[in-house]
């Protein structure tokens, strides 16, 4: 007979992996251009104001329009929520001098854009200010069918709030509910870690004949 068990997986010891400095010297101004209304050209434009070079590679801001970017960045966003995140082209040079400035010209929907602009823009995973402020980590509920015979995955899905400029990892572990270590299930710990620019990270362990469903509990950072 199928049963619908429990188990939890506790995320455990969540310790940001940074390999950049914590501070990053540059600004930022936004500007529209042509708005059509159902679409508007706009520009967001960074500038050195350190006196060091800084080399661009990962750009972030959370905006509530549909975006399309143009060079020297991908024409793809990767978007979670309202957050976005890009990168520039490979055979575009991110390098930016002390002063120096660089632009980026960026399509939004829909249009009548106004002062509505880009916050919370990080780039290489910092932000501008110089404050680094960790991303969510969350997980998203799976079940999965028990069968008769054999062993059954169960694939769970770990999900970052934003996109980050370098590898981020944490810490898992299984614990029990109403599913029995051992017996329902087989105990599983490990380290998962999200690689720069990707928010979602399929993590599949394996559990034996049985129906779950995944209670997340809250992360420690």
């Amino acid at each position: 007979m199928k049963k619908q068990l429990a188990f939890a997986l506790a995320l455990l010891a969540c310790a940001w992996t940074r390999v950049e400095a914590q501070t990053i010297d540059l600004s930022a101004a936004w500007s529209v251009g042509n708005d059509f209304g159902g679409s508007a050209q706009c520009t967001l434009t960074l500038t050195n104001i350190g006196t060091t070079t800084i080399t661009t590679t990962l750009y972030e801001f959370d905006y509530g329009r549909t975006i399309t970017p143009g060079a020297p960045l991908n024409a793809e966003a990767l978007q979670v929520g309202n957050h976005w995140t890009m990168t520039i082209r490979s055979y575009y040079s991110g390098v930016m001098l002390p002063s120096g400035t660089k632009s980026f010209p960026i399509k939004v929907v829909p249009g009548n854009v106004g002062a509505d602009a880009p916050t919370n823009i990080f780039v290489n995973g910092l932000p501008l200010v110089g404050f680094y402020v960790p991303p969510a980590l969350s997980m998203a509920d799976a079940v999965v069918t028990e069968g008769d015979t054999g062993a059954t995955s169960l694939t769970i899905q770990f999900n970052l709030s934003r996109a980050v400029g370098s590898p981020a990892s944490f810490n898992y572990a299984t614990a029990a509910g109403s599913a029995i270590s051992g017996e329902d299930f087989l105990p599983a710990t490990g380290v998962v870690t999200f690689p720069p620019g990707q928010p979602l990270f399929p993590r599949p362990p394996v559990f034996p004949n049985r129906y779950f469903r995944s209670l997340p509990q809250k992360a420690n950072s």
